[in-house]
């Protein structure tokens, strides 16, 4: 068993490290590029980071577990910060920028491609509206005239003075 790692072999532990830390710099980006998108309260920021935490801290073991064996090491932990400060102050800073630009031109194109749609949606609500109204008057009148029900034509006095005069003329 080796206890003491080779000079070289550090080295590449801290360089793969720090590629590591710019990796998980650019899922930050994502992750600020999401939350841009949908912007949101305080409440949702909070968990988009809990999350963020959680997955570069699992990413982080299984990197660890992966590269050195499971040994960690404090060098290892300073190259992957420094690999994601160096990703956030220099390529972060143009890439929240352009996805700022590229949300604002997706919400821009939502809102043009989105007008004629709801103005289309609109106008057919209003003629539903307008039939359901008017098939609403008739099912009204359907049911005041369902009350009024015909009555025999034995009972009417009416009625029987015609079937008695209708019955008269006949016979004769």
């Amino acid at each position: 068993m080796i206890y003491l790692q080779s000079l070289s072999y550090q080295m590449r532990v801290f360089l793969q490290s720090f590629g590591f830390g710019f990796i998980l710099g650019i899922l930050y980006d994502i992750f600020r590029a999401v939350r841009l998108a949908f912007s949101s309260g305080k409440k949702l920021v909070f968990i988009y980071d809990v999350i963020y935490v959680s997955l570069c801290a699992v990413l982080t073991f299984l990197f660890f577990l992966a590269i050195n064996n499971g040994k960690v090491r404090g060098y290892a932990f300073i190259a992957e910060l420094l690999g994601w400060f160096v990703y956030y102050f220099s390529l972060g800073t143009v890439a929240i920028k352009c996805s700022k630009a590229t949300t604002r031109f997706i919400k821009w194109l939502y809102k043009q491609i989105s007008k004629p749609v709801i103005f289309i949606i609109r106008l057919i609500n209003s003629l539903f509206y307008k039939i359901s109204c008017f098939v609403k008057k008739i099912f009204k009148k359907i049911h005041k005239k369902s009350k009024f029900h015909l009555k025999l034509n034995r009972i009417m006095v009416y009625n029987l003075k015609c079937i008695l005069a209708f019955g008269k003329n006949r016979q004769d």
